[in-house]
């Protein structure tokens, strides 16, 4: 799967989280995330057992968004 495989590259680079989901942000919707946005992701990054799991989740949050289904 080609947006796993994205995610993987990124999950293994010396990226912290913040920036991930920045990048998943711009790639997705074309926008930097809020302030607010990249809080409740890392902070459920943060919570959760597996990273690339709960980094997968986000993706998916995001690819299954009305913002994203609209601007695609």
């Amino acid at each position: 799967d080609r947006s796993r495989g994205r995610l993987n590259r990124l999950l293994v680079s010396d990226k912290g989280d913040s920036d991930i989901v920045s990048e998943i942000y711009m790639a997705a919707y074309c926008r930097p995330p809020s302030t607010d946005e990249v809080d409740r992701h890392v902070a459920y990054l943060a919570a959760a057992e597996d990273r690339g799991e709960a980094m997968e989740d986000i993706l998916w949050a995001v690819l299954n968004s009305k913002e994203f289904l609209f601007q695609h």
